[in-house]
C-alpha cells in the first residue's frame, strides 16, 4: 500500500486551514492592540485563490477573495518612530484586506473593538473545530494501522 494515500487532501487542507487561523489570530490581535493608535486602519485575512481552489476540490466552502495587501498600513506620526510598514511574507494562500470602517474615530483610526472581539471569538472557534477534525482524522489513520496489523 502506498503511504502517500493515507494522508488524503483533507489532511493537507486542514493543516493549511489551521495555519490560516493562526495567522489571522495575529492580524486580529494587531488590530486590537492598535485600537488607540492614530490613523491605524484595521485589516483582516481571507483565504487566497490557491487555498480556495483546494477547498473547492473537496467541496468545502471558503470566503471570497479580496484585494491583496503587501503591508499593514500604519502611519508614521513622528520622524523618530518606525514607519510601521512591515512587508508581509508573500503567501498565495492568504490575502490581507482592509476592513471597511463601521465608524472612524476623530484621529482616523478604523478599529471597532467589538467587531474585532467578535472576529477573535469566531476565529478561535473555527481553529478548535478544524483541530478536532484533524485529530479525529489522525485517530482513524492510527486505528486503521493498528487494526491492519492483526
Amino acid at each position: 500500500m502506498e503511504v502517500k494515500g493515507i494522508f488524503d487532501g483533507v489532511v493537507s487542507i486542514l493543516e493549511k486551514t489551521l495555519d490560516f487561523c493562526a495567522v489571522r489570530q495575529k492580524v486580529i490581535a494587531a488590530n486590537i492592540a492598535n485600537a488607540d493608535t492614530p490613523h491605524y486602519k484595521s485589516f483582516d485575512l481571507i483565504l487566497g485563490q490557491k487555498l480556495q481552489g483546494e477547498f473547492q476540490r473537496i467541496d468545502l466552502k471558503a470566503t471570497q477573495p479580496g484585494h491583496l495587501r503587501n503591508f499593514i498600513g500604519m502611519v508614521q506620526t513622528h520622524s523618530n518612530h518606525f514607519s510601521g510598514r512591515k512587508p508581509l511574507q508573500s503567501n498565495p494562500q492568504y490575502q490581507f484586506v482592509p476592513l471597511p470602517p463601521l465608524t472612524i474615530s476623530p484621529d482616523g483610526n478604523t478599529v471597532d473593538i467589538d467587531r474585532q472581539m467578535s472576529k477573535l471569538a469566531e476565529n478561535t472557534i473555527m481553529y478548535n473545530i478544524y483541530a478536532q477534525i484533524l485529530s479525529k482524522k489522525f485517530r482513524m489513520i492510527k486505528e486503521a494501522i493498528q487494526e491492519g496489523g492483526r
